[in-house]
């Protein structure tokens, strides 16, 4: 994560819980969720689907993703 200007608003606002969504909209940027790091190392095959599936923050979500890869 990197600390930009909406970053560090949610923070001082209280409102990390949306901390998820800007790292999403924010590739550019150079933010890597952890769902979109697991996803790299499956493409480059150091991991198993299985594994990247069961490290990742949302297993329903990330199913999902598989089918765009």
């Amino acid at each position: 994560m990197i600390a930009n200007n909406a970053i560090r608003n949610l923070i001082r606002e209280g409102k990390s819980y949306q901390i998820y969504n800007i790292m999403q909209t924010s590739l550019a940027e150079g933010m890597v969720t952890m769902d979109r790091a697991l996803i790299e190392l499956y493409r480059s095959g150091q991991v198993s689907w299985e594994e990247a599936q069961s490290r990742s923050i949302d297993p329903r979500e990330f199913s999902q993703a598989r089918s765009k890869i």
